[in-house]
């Protein structure tokens, strides 16, 4: 039954890797700031390896799993080191872990203000360039508006004085 999900399995995560790889930005585009590295790439980082150690770590579950015994060897040195190296790959996730739960996430909760001031500070001033070409759009309507309006009363009162 595993062996038969083991080709899904693994067509289904190549394609959401690839998914992820077509969304992400080009790294030309991501410049780092200038005065160090933000709290927030720290955090992404950290959570990009978490999910690389993951992935790892399955794709090391799937393949024992699909290792039938005839194919190891005799003296289970195959297996031995598979699973010292999902012991090592399990000790990566808990340490990663480790840094988000009690290093990212304190340090985020003490920057919460002023990351939400930072975030609405730039809505607002979104919402004031949209108010102003929306505004200035307005204007030039009403203006030709008014253009349009003066020289249809001018039109008429010279027709009425042609008349």
């Amino acid at each position: 039954m595993a062996v038969a999900t083991l080709p899904a399995l693994l067509s289904t995560l190549t394609d959401s890797l690839t998914s992820a790889d077509n969304s992400i930005p080009e790294a030309s585009s991501a410049a780092t700031p200038a005065d160090g590295i933000s709290l927030l790439d720290t955090k992404n980082e950290l959570l990009l390896s978490y999910i690389q150690n993951l992935v790892f770590l399955i794709i090391l579950k799937l393949r024992n799993q699909s290792v039938s015994e005839p194919h190891k060897s005799e003296n289970g040195t195959q297996g031995a080191s598979s699973v010292d190296l999902q012991d090592q790959v399990v000790k990566k996730l808990v340490e990663l872990r480790v840094y988000i739960e009690k290093g990212v996430r304190p340090l985020e909760s003490r920057l919460k203000y002023q990351i939400d001031k930072v975030l609405r500070a730039a809505a607002d001033a979104a919402r004031k360039d949209a108010q102003k070409s929306h505004g200035n759009a307005t204007a030039t309507k009403k203006l030709n508006g008014t253009h349009d309006s003066v020289t249809s009363r001018s039109g008429n009162s010279s027709e009425r004085s042609e008349a």
